[in-house]
């Protein structure tokens, strides 16, 4: 049994896949018992998600590590956890959940996995603590941030596992794709363009913006920014985002769609995905998620990005150059043809990154038993 540790406070790309693995994990329960629990430090949307996938969560209680009685009163119900003899392991998801964990894993005598969902510098207080108390095992979530986890750990990373997201299919595409345009007031011939994700800076809803401001004399195109708002920053983009819009005189070709449980649908009524990333993002569950709808995807060229997207079957676009996502997206749009090539070879593509029982079999190879015992750290 492997214990997944997490905040559990948000909704994004982690979050996603610790419920893909915890649903692989319960679908396999007519071979034996499931392997995989989860705690969590907040009671949200992730929690319903994975009570949704059948897995109910452990709640540790809310921890602000500047409060220390809410971290202690966390790690002791951690540790009446850990004292049950059927967790081999731990899976701390980032540096915050690792430093909650960590002193807890260490006091029940157990194997600890730091899976690095992010950028990682061993910089600041949370990342420093990963790097004074290292792991039993370095996971990182792509061969980016493999690199900067062996520059600050000294040591190669012990697995390389990309995150992976439940298949979520729809029975007749074409049929959602005229609901939602219908719903959208999109026409049928327009080319749509999709950047699904949290509103936060890095993902370049920005330069996707600015980028169109240069194609608005182009007749064929609209866009769609889904995504809820989670955080008082994210609703201060959103509004600078739209302030740009009508100042660009765009405004009648964007639309901020807010939160939506039916991506599936939206994909299939969309034509091209676009998230030109300004900083480096760690890897890109949303574009393997529109490869595998069948949409040509555009990405920028850093990051671990490039691992997902290739010539074949999407863009790459320098970071912040919003003349050169004008010119690629202009290209994608007036060349239907092209679009179908793309999002064919997509699908084949996307595939590489969903296999959630090869993520399985790797995560729990981790923990199988050693003739040594648990190294020391």
């Amino acid at each position: 049994m492997i214990l997944h540790v997490y905040s559990g406070n948000l909704f994004g790309g982690i979050e996603s896949n610790i419920v893909a693995v915890c649903a692989a994990d319960q679908a396999r329960k007519a071979d034996g018992d499931t392997r995989h629990r989860v705690a969590l430090s907040f009671d949200g949307l992730l929690a319903e998600r994975l009570r949704e996938a059948g897995t109910k969560p452990e709640i540790l209680g809310r921890v602000r590590f500047r409060y220390p009685w809410t971290s202690w009163s966390a790690r002791r119900k951690l540790l009446r956890l850990l004292h049950d003899p059927a967790i081999k392991g731990i899976v701390a998801h980032g540096s915050w959940a690792y430093k909650l964990t960590e002193p807890a894993a260490c006091k029940a005598d157990k194997r600890i996995a730091f899976w690095n969902h992010d950028p990682f510098r061993g910089l600041g207080p949370l990342e420093s603590y990963v790097v004074a108390h290292p792991p039993d095992f370095l996971v990182a979530n792509s061969q980016f941030t493999a690199k900067a986890l062996e520059h600050a750990f000294g040591r190669a990373v012990d697995r390389v596992i990309y995150p992976v997201s439940q298949h979520r299919s729809i029975d007749d595409p074409s049929q959602a794709r005229a609901r939602i345009r219908a719903e959208f007031e999109v026409p049928g011939n327009s080319v749509v363009i999709v950047l699904f994700s949290r509103f936060e800076r890095l993902k370049g809803h920005s330069v996707l913006l600015d980028a169109l401001a240069r194609l608005k004399s182009a007749p064929k195109w609209n866009c769609w920014l889904v995504g809820g708002l989670q955080k008082p920053a994210e609703f201060e983009y959103m509004e600078e985002l739209k302030r740009f819009a009508k100042s660009a005189g765009i405004e009648n070709r964007i639309r901020f769609v807010g939160h939506r449980d039916d991506i599936p649908a939206i994909l299939a009524a969309a034509d091209v995905h676009c998230q030109p990333n300004v900083q480096p993002d760690s890897f890109g569950l949303t574009y393997v998620e529109a490869l595998a709808a069948g949409l040509p995807s555009v990405g920028s060229d850093l990051g671990g990005v490039p691992e997902i997207l290739t010539p074949e079957c999407g863009r790459l676009v320098p970071p912040g150059d919003a003349d050169a996502l004008a010119v690629t997206l202009s290209e994608l749009i007036g060349d239907e043809s092209l679009r179908k090539r793309l999002g064919e070879r997509g699908r084949e593509r996307a595939s590489v990154f969903r296999d959630v029982h090869k993520a399985l079999a790797s995560l729990e190879s981790l923990f199988a038993p050693v003739p040594e015992g648990r190294r020391d750290r």
